[in-house]
């Protein structure tokens, strides 16, 4: 398979929690991730173009960024594909 992407997924299963405009606070599981993105899924629809704080609870400690969504399904569970920004 041809691989497209510019940087190296890691598989994770790591506790996140997604702040999106205007909603509560939602916990999600990030399953990937890579210098520049990561994709994680939780219990809601994702949007694509919709922009979100996700925090992610590494064992080293949380980190915190900006993200936009790039890749969203709508059938539960909600899987979401996010651009760091």
């Amino acid at each position: 398979m041809d691989e497209r992407r510019k940087h190296r997924r890691f598989a994770l299963a790591v506790p996140g929690k997604l702040t999106r405009a205007g909603s509560a606070n939602e916990w999600v599981q990030v399953v990937n991730a890579s210098e520049s993105a990561l994709l994680a899924r939780g219990p809601s629809p994702f949007a694509s173009g919709q922009r979100a704080t996700v925090s992610v609870f590494l064992p080293e400690g949380p980190f915190s960024c900006e993200a936009v969504c790039v890749r969203a399904t709508v059938a539960p569970p909600g899987e979401g594909g996010g651009l760091l920004t």
